[in-house]
């Protein structure tokens, strides 16, 4: 939910490779303790068929997946339009007035020189991450 959202983006980025590389140490030793009855289920044809199948199903969902050149999700695409649009057509996008817009973004504390400013320009100015600039414009402050 935090990446989704991009709350503490570089700490839950971290904290997500080293989870994972330390699933990846439990799944060796687990295998290592044990590699007898686990050896056992590649006796037989249909559990080594089964193997099969699913490298195959995995490799054939990452090569699909990494097709098209590894492009961003629509709803990420569409944060950074939103982002980098000028407050003029955020406020249209919210159905409120520009003027509105900026008095609100102002009153959180936000300065504002014109309404002809983008959420991008406006969170480098005012040190503030543009997500949280997004919030306060989609009201969750």
């Amino acid at each position: 939910m935090m990446m989704f959202y991009h709350l503490g983006e570089d700490l839950v980025k971290t904290m997500h490779e080293w989870m994972g590389l330390l699933f990846v140490g439990a799944i060796v030793l687990h295998l290592l303790n044990h590699w007898a009855p686990f050896s056992r289920y590649f006796k037989s044809k249909q559990a080594v068929a089964i193997v099969i199948l699913v490298f195959a199903v995995a490799g054939t969902w990452m090569v699909s997946s990494s097709v098209g050149g590894g492009s961003e999700h629509p709803a990420k695409q569409l944060m950074k339009q939103v982002q980098q649009a000028p407050l003029t057509r955020v406020a249209a996008l919210q159905g409120e007035s520009e003027q509105d817009l900026v008095q609100r973004l102002q009153a959180a504390g936000v300065q504002v020189e014109s309404a002809q400013q983008t959420l991008t320009e406006l969170a480098r100015t005012n040190q503030k991450h543009p997500t949280e600039l997004l919030s306060l414009v989609l009201g969750n402050p």
